[in-house]
C-alpha cells in the first residue's frame, strides 16, 4: 500500500500515510498520553503536601513527600517517552539493524508456574504489646518450567527497510516496532499440539499459571529516529529528562518531545511454516 488512505473503526474515520506497506500517522493520538496527565497530577501533589504539611505543622505528612517522589520516579521509569529517549539512533543506523532482523527467526517460550494453598499459624504482637496467633493462607510455588517451541521453516514477511527513507522529512520520530507473528495451517496445528504437551506434562499441582513470551532478539520496542542533519534539541535529551523528573518537572520534557516529533509504527511480521 502507497498513498493516503482512510481507516473506519468503531464509527470514527482517521486518515493515514502509506509509504510502501509502513502506516503513517497524521494526527499524533500520543499528545496526551503515555500518562501525561498522571504526571501532571504529581507535580501538583508536589507542591500541594509541603504547604500542607507547614499549615497544620505535622512531620509525618512529610514522609507523603517521600511517597509522592517515590511514585513519580516508577512512572517516570515507566513512560514510553524514557524508552524513546534511551534507544536513541540515525536513520541509517535503524535501517541496517532492521535488515539484519528480517534475516533472524522469533522466538517462542512457555513458561509454566505450579503453586498451592495452604494455611500457616503465626504470632503477632498487637498494639497493647500483646502476643497473639493468627491463621493465614498462604501460596506455595512448586515445580516451574520452560521450554522454547521449535519451528522448522518460516518466511520474513517484514516492509523493506528502504521504506523508512520516508522518515528523512522528520527531524525527530518516535518509532514503534511492534512484533507479529502469524502461522500457517500446518504450524497452527503443530504449536497448539505442542503447548498441550507441555501444558499436560508439566502441570503436577492443584493450580498452574502458564504464560509465553514472543519476541525477536536485538529488536528495540521503541526507539528515537533522530536525523542526521540536525543538531539534536534539548527535550530530547535523556539526562535532561532525567533531571527533570527527580524535579517533578519530566512532563514539560515529555509534553515537548510528543509535540514536536512523529510516532511511526514499523511491524515486524514473521510467518511460521511448519
Amino acid at each position: 500500500m502507497h498513498g493516503k488512505g482512510t481507516i473506519t473503526s468503531n464509527g470514527e474515520t482517521k486518515e493515514y500515510i502509506w509509504h510502501w506497506d509502513m502506516k503513517i500517522d497524521q494526527v499524533d493520538q500520543d499528545a496526551w498520553c503515555d500518562r501525561l496527565p498522571l504526571s501532571v497530577c504529581i507535580c501538583f501533589c508536589c507542591l500541594v503536601v509541603p504547604i500542607v504539611g507547614a499549615i497544620v505543622q505535622n512531620a509525618a505528612i512529610f514522609g507523603l513527600m517521600l511517597i509522592v517522589w517515590c511514585c513519580n520516579m516508577i512512572e517516570f521509569y515507566m513512560s514510553k517517552s524514557r524508552g524513546y529517549l534511551s534507544k536513541q539512533t540515525s536513520l541509517s543506523s535503524t535501517q541496517d539493524k532492521i535488515k539484519h532482523l528480517k534475516t533472524k527467526g522469533p522466538k517462542v517460550v512457555f513458561y509454566i508456574q505450579n503453586y498451592h494453598y495452604k494455611t500457616v499459624r503465626e504470632t503477632y504482637t498487637d498494639a497493647e504489646g500483646n502476643r497473639k496467633t493468627r491463621r493465614k493462607r498462604v501460596r506455595v510455588n512448586t515445580h516451574y518450567a520452560e521450554k522454547n517451541y521449535k519451528y522448522k521453516k518460516w518466511v520474513d514477511l517484514t516492509p523493506p527497510q528502504e521504506g523508512l527513507d520516508y522518515l528523512e522529512q522528520f527531524d525527530l520520530v518516535r518509532l514503534d516496532q511492534p512484533l507479529k507473528i502469524d502461522m500457517k495451517d500446518k504450524a497452527a496445528k503443530k504449536y497448539r499440539k505442542k503447548k498441550n504437551k507441555f501444558y499436560k506434562k508439566h502441570k503436577v499441582d492443584r493450580h498452574a499459571d502458564f504464560w509465553e513470551k514472543r519476541w525477536l532478539k536485538g529488536k528495540d520496542d521503541f526507539s528515537l529516529v533522530k536525523n542526521d542533519k540536525n543538531n539534536t534539541p534539548w527535550f530530547a535529551n535523556a539526562t535532561t529528562y532525567l533531571c527533570c523528573s527527580i524535579f517533578f518537572c519530566g512532563w514539560i520534557q515529555r509534553y515537548y518531545l510528543v509535540k514536536n516529533s512523529q510516532r511511526i509504527v514499523f511491524e515486524h511480521h514473521k510467518l511460521l511454516l511448519k
